[in-house]
Order: structure tokens, then C-alpha cells, then sequence
């Protein structure tokens, strides 16, 4: 709530720099101070949340698309196991969603300023995919109830590029993946009101 509103507040004032973590204001403070101006990195800012907009025409977009695509079975046909009732500890869902998953840029966030001019950075994708029973399972009386599920994944790319001081940015690169959160809904109700939203918690892959 307080995030939502310091966004809302820095949508009216240009000069203001939402920043989630001590750690970057402090790196924020210091760039301001020795490397660049305060215009000068919120333009910066400015760019970067524009960067992966759209994601799949972005510089690096096709390979973060096919990383999280493969590492998350999230091709036509996969198949994942999630948690089970009664006599089955697991039972299988093959994805249907056309093949094609759904990725939703979530943020872009200032980590730091490398060297003269390699800025990181941090972008929160959130990934929706749609399964339903499997071949595998619809064969098997114990399952007849089981019913269409939405998985939800939240990832965070860190990524850097270099900015010229008339703000021109190349040289991208793809630092680390880290898995924050995955969940499964019941697609009734994730499509009649589950929003995606940041979940406390991290694995690093």
C-alpha cells in the first residue's frame, strides 16, 4: 500500500526516485554525488523500466523468454507434478495454454553503478500458465475431480548495461535468474480475481 502510493506521488513529482532497498538508495546517493547528476540518473531510471517493454522485443527478451520457458516447463505438452490428495502423493498437469505462456514485467529497479557507467538492475517478471489433467491422470479413477489449475511463477532478472553520458545504452547482459515465488490456483479463481503481486522469499537458481 505505502509503495502504491509513493509510486502514485512520483508519477506527479519528476524528480522523485522510488527506490525498494537500503542498499540501492545508498549506491543511489553515492552515484549523485561522485558520478552523475541527480537528472541525469533519474533519466537513466527513467529508460531502464522501459528497457523489457515489450519483453519479447526487448535486446535480450528471446533468451530470457526461452531461459524461463525451458528451466520452468512451460512448453505445450509439459508436464509438472504438484501436491496431491488422498492415496496420491502427485499427480501430473500438462499445460494447454497454446504453448505459450504469459509474462508480465512487475518492475524495474535500480541495484547499483559499476565502474564509470554499468548500471544493474533488477526486473520482477511474473509468468501465468494455464494445465488441466494429463493423460496420465485421466485414466485413473482417483482424479476424476481434479479440475483446471493456473500456476503462477515470480522471477527476478538482474541484468546491467552500460549508458553513455548522452544516455545511450547498449552492451546488455543477463546477470542471474532467482525464482521468488511460485503458486497454483484453481482457474476459476485466479481468473475471477487473483492479481500477480512480489512474494517475500527467494531461491536462487
Amino acid at each position: 500500500m505505502l509503495e502504491l502510493a509513493a509510486r502514485q506521488i512520483s508519477n506527479k513529482e519528476k524528480n522523485l526516485i522510488i527506490l525498494k532497498e537500503y542498499s540501492a538508495a545508498g549506491e543511489y546517493i553515492n552515484a549523485a554525488r561522485t558520478k552523475f547528476t541527480a537528472e541525469f540518473l533519474h533519466k537513466v531510471i527513467e529508460k531502464a523500466g522501459n528497457i523489457l517493454t515489450p519483453l519479447e522485443k526487448s535486446p535480450f527478451g528471446e533468451e530470457v523468454i526461452s531461459y524461463l520457458t525451458k528451466t520452468y516447463s512451460l512448453n505445450h505438452g509439459d508436464i509438472e507434478y504438484i501436491a496431491g490428495e488422498g492415496l496420491a502423493a502427485f499427480y501430473p498437469l500438462s499445460f494447454i495454454f497454446d504453448g505459450k505462456p504469459r509474462f508480465h514485467l512487475l518492475d524495474t529497479d535500480f541495484v547499483s553503478v559499476i565502474g564509470d557507467n554499468t548500471f544493474h538492475w533488477n526486473t520482477t517478471i511474473g509468468i501465468v500458465g494455464d494445465y488441466s489433467q494429463s493423460g496420465l491422470t485421466t485414466v485413473l479413477e482417483t482424479f476424476k475431480d481434479i479440475k483446471k489449475k493456473v500456476r503462477v511463477l515470480i522471477v527476478q532478472l538482474e541484468w546491467e548495461m552500460k549508458v553513455t553520458n548522452d544516455l545511450k545504452c547498449d552492451e546488455f547482459k543477463i546477470l542471474s535468474y532467482k525464482l521468488v515465488h511460485s503458486y497454483w490456483k484453481p482457474a476459476e479463481e485466479f481468473y475471477s480475481k487473483e492479481p500477480i503481486q512480489e512474494s517475500k522469499g527467494s531461491e536462487q537458481l
